[in-house]
């Protein structure tokens, strides 16, 4: 019996090459936070990657063309770059290192704006509150001797949120909605690893389901360089929402 010789062609190899690089890039992305974007990279690396195709073609008995993929891969893409959009404002106010409320006014536009520290600002359909903030150098706990945590390599900054679906259905919260940004419009996504450790257990916000007309408090971790005091806390509606509304802080 003769054994099947296989036909290695460049497209084959660029798509093993191209392949994995989506996968490791979507990986990385769940890994800091950014869920639904890096679902889609890794989405998008299945249907490049051969092997994957291989399987569905056995297991389910069919297989997608060349050209439905490619419309596929950049739908996509087109996702993947209206979920990354959006404006970026300066940052600026004023505050103390751990800060407290300063006022409770409902946000009545949806355009990019600045706020204050305890604003309440309704984001597609969750309403947000940020009720304080504080910052550390290290997360975790010593046991006999021994860490176990996170420690900065900067500065960690906490922010203790409130969240509300205001919604009329369960809707999926991820603390990649909000994000830190400087005066030098560098943009800095949650510290998830270090969130885990916090105290209480559990009282880290990452992501989950919430129903419709329930609160949900927890806290964010960001790691900062340390020269920098002052941020945007740049809350969207959505990964998919070109809509930003600012907080001002200093720490």
């Amino acid at each position: 019996m003769s054994k099947e010789v296989k036909n290695i062609t460049l497209g084959l190899i660029l798509s093993w090459i191209f392949g994995i690089l989506f996968l490791l890039t979507g990986v990385g992305l769940i890994g800091q936070g950014s869920f639904i974007t890096g679902i889609l990279v890794v989405l998008c690396s299945a249907m490049i990657i051969p092997y994957f195709n291989k399987i569905v073609s056995e297991k389910f008995h069919f297989k997608i063309s060349g050209g439905i993929k490619f419309v596929l891969v950049i739908i996509i893409f087109i996702l993947i770059g209206v979920g990354m959009s959006g404006s970026i404002m300066h940052s600026s106010g004023t505050s103390t290192n751990t800060q407290t409320p300063s006022g409770g006014n409902v946000a009545q536009t949806e355009e990019a704006s600045s706020y204050n520290l305890g604003d309440t600002i309704q984001a597609g359909d969750f309403k947000w509150k940020i009720i304080r903030v504080s910052t550390a150098k290290q997360i975790g706990q010593d046991i006999m001797g021994t860490f176990f945590g996170e420690k900065a390599d900067g500065v960690f900054v906490i922010l203790d949120v409130e969240v509300e679906n205001t919604g009329d259905s369960a809707k999926y919260l991820t603390d990649s909605y909000v994000k830190l940004v400087d005066s030098q419009s560098r943009e800095f996504s949650p510290n998830t690893a270090a969130a885990l450790y916090l105290k209480p257990e559990g009282s880290a916000l990452i992501f989950e389901q919430v129903n419709p007309g329930i609160t949900k408090k927890g806290k964010i971790v960001y790691d900062v360089p340390e020269n920098v005091k002052s941020f945007n806390v740049k809350i969207t509606s959505s990964l998919f929402s070109d809509k930003v509304y600012n907080i001002e802080i200093n720490i």
